[in-house]
C-alpha cells in the first residue's frame, strides 16, 4: 500500500491509499465515501477494496477534502466534485490504464456532479438523487443555525474517525437537499450501477432514482436490496454485504473485466 497525497487545482492536498496487487490489473477502481466520513467508510470500503483486489483491480481509497486526513475545508458538492476528478486524474498520469468510481451516499452524488469523468463504469451505492425536505433544527443546533444564517458557516465535531471536526456552509445544506435529477444525468458518459437498500426505499428515496436511471447511458441498471443494511456495518447479520460484494464484481467484470 502506497499512501498519496494529490494536490487539487485550488490548493488542497486529498490523502489517500493506492493499493496495487503484485497480480493486479491496471484498473483502479476509485473508493468515494458518504458525508461527514473518510475513506474507511464504517469498515465498507475496506471490505470492498479487499474484495476488488482479490479480483485482480487497483483500489484507490482517499478522504474528500475537509475530511480524514485530508486538507480543511468547507464541504460542498463542488469541492467534493473537484477532488473526485483530481484523484482520476492523478491516477490515468500514474499509468493506470482505466478508472471505476465506486462512491456511497453523498460521495455518489459527488461523483454525479463531477461528470463527465474518465470512467469506465461507476457503482453507486445509497445516491441521493433527489431533492428533499430536511429539519436541519434536529440536527443542528441553535447556535449552529444562527451562525450558518449569519455568518454562513459552522463548525460541527467530528465523531469517530480521523477528523475532530467538519466546516459546514449553507451551500452544504442546499447540496444535501436540492439535487435536480435530470441534470445529474446530463454529464455521464458510462454505463451506472445504482443501488439501494430497503432503507433507502423505505425513505423514498428510489423513486428518483428510478428516473436518474433513466437517463443514464445504455447499460445502466437500478437494483434495490431490500434484505440489505448500509448503515450496519459489513460484518454485521443483516448488512447483506456478501450479496453486494457479489452484484458489484459481477457488475466489474462485466463492463471492465479485469485482464
Amino acid at each position: 500500500m502506497s499512501e498519496v497525497q494529490i494536490m487539487t487545482p485550488r490548493g488542497k492536498k486529498l490523502a489517500g491509499d493506492w493499493v496495487v496487487p503484485v497480480d493486479s490489473c491496471d484498473i483502479c477502481v476509485v473508493l468515494v465515501h458518504s458525508f461527514l466520513g473518510d475513506r474507511h467508510s464504517a469498515g465498507w470500503f475496506d471490505f470492498l477494496g479487499a474484495a476488488y483486489r482479490g479480483a485482480g483491480y487497483q483500489t484507490m481509497a482517499f478522504d474528500l477534502s475537509g475530511c480524514g486526513q485530508s486538507d480543511d475545508d468547507v464541504l460542498t458538492s463542488a469541492s467534493s466534485a473537484e477532488d473526485i476528478q483530481s484523484v482520476c486524474s492523478w491516477l490515468l498520469d500514474n499509468g493506470v490504464k482505466q478508472v471505476i468510481v465506486h462512491a456511497h451516499g453523498y460521495g455518489a452524488t459527488a461523483s454525479l456532479r463531477a461528470a463527465p469523468l474518465p470512467a469506465a463504469t461507476m457503482i453507486l451505492t445509497g445516491p441521493i438523487s433527489g431533492s428533499t425536505l430536511m429539519d436541519w433544527s434536529a440536527v443542528f443546533s441553535s447556535d449552529q443555525l444562527d451562525q450558518l444564517e449569519v455568518v454562513g458557516h459552522t463548525i460541527i465535531p467530528g465523531s469517530e474517525g480521523e477528523r475532530d471536526h467538519y466546516l459546514i456552509s449553507k451551500q452544504t445544506l442546499a447540496d444535501l437537499t436540492i439535487v435536480d435529477t435530470q441534470k445529474l444525468a446530463t454529464e455521464v458518459t458510462c454505463p451506472v450501477l445504482l443501488i439501494h437498500d430497503g432503507t433507502d426505499q423505505d425513505e423514498g428515496m428510489v423513486e428518483s432514482t428510478t428516473q436518474l436511471a433513466a437517463l443514464l447511458p445504455d447499460g445502466s441498471r437500478l437494483e434495490v436490496m431490500r434484505e440489505a443494511n448500509f448503515g450496519a456495518g459489513p460484518s454485521a447479520p443483516e448488512s447483506g454485504a456478501t450479496a453486494l460484494r457479489a452484484k458489484c464484481l459481477d457488475w466489474l467484470r462485466l463492463h471492465a473485466p479485469a485482464k
